[in-house]
């Protein structure tokens, strides 16, 4: 997949690493049936072999883990 963009943000965080998207960006992954947003060629890399060695349940209950440790916390992330 390729694209760097214009080198402004978009408000669309990368599904991966969660900081923002370059708007204009097309780099993308299929998880769960969604084009997913990518910030970069190494997100997109990483989360490609992670749907690829057919670990999407694996992150997503990394994901809620996190997730739940952070509501306990009383941290919030966009």
């Amino acid at each position: 997949v390729s694209g760097a963009g214009s080198g402004a943000l978009s408000a669309e965080p990368c599904f991966h690493c969660g900081l923002p998207v370059p708007d204009g960006s097309s780099w993308q992954v299929g998880i769960d049936g969604a084009a997913r947003a990518m910030c970069c060629p190494g997100c997109a890399a990483v989360a490609g072999s992670i749907v690829a060695d057919g670990c999407e349940k694996a992150q997503k209950l990394a994901e809620d883990t996190m997730r739940d440790v952070r509501e306990v916390m009383g941290l919030r992330y966009t």
